[in-house]
């Protein structure tokens, strides 16, 4: 009973692992695409400016969701950038009712951008995500074969 939650535990690290690293490629290749997707006329709806500072020493943060229209259909999306939750990189915030050029995805409109490529380091992501990959895998192996031969069991025996 033990050995199995050992390996469940062991397994979510994996998981993990596996989402992250997701996630990076993911950000990576819609960021790199996102430099040839058509754009469209927008328009700010909703829009905040979150100061940084603190303890963290954070950077400002500016968050805005936009509506577009791509083929009649009216849509709305939130991200800025890829790679990013906020955009930091600017020197102004976006207000409502701003008009902005937005970067869609011809194949899935509503995937869009207001700035193309990707901000952050997503290859952390990546790196992080195999790492937790490779912990979890190694201690299910390690679980799996090199625990029975110390204990006496023949390999695969419960």
């Amino acid at each position: 009973m033990l050995r199995k939650l050992k390996i469940t535990f062991f397994a979510v690290f994996a998981l993990i692992g596996i989402f992250t690293i997701s996630s990076g490629v993911s950000a990576i290749f819609y960021g790199y695409h996102s430099q040839s997707w058509p754009t469209t006329p927008g328009i700010i709806i909703k829009a905040s400016w979150l100061n940084g500072g603190g303890k963290n020493r954070s950077p400002p943060c500016n968050f805005a969701s936009y509506e577009y229209e791509v083929k009649g259909q009216k849509l709305i999306n939130d991200r800025i950038i890829f790679g990013k939750f906020c955009f930091t990189s600017i020197t102004a915030p976006y207000s409502v009712g701003q008009s902005v050029s937005v970067h869609y995805d011809p194949i899935s409109p509503i995937n869009s951008v207001l700035h193309v490529g990707i901000e952050g380091r997503y290859w952390f992501f990546i790196i992080g995500g195999l790492a937790f990959l490779l912990f979890g895998a190694g201690l299910i192996w390690y679980e799996k074969h090199l625990t029975h031969r110390s204990s006496g069991t023949p390999n695969g025996a419960p």
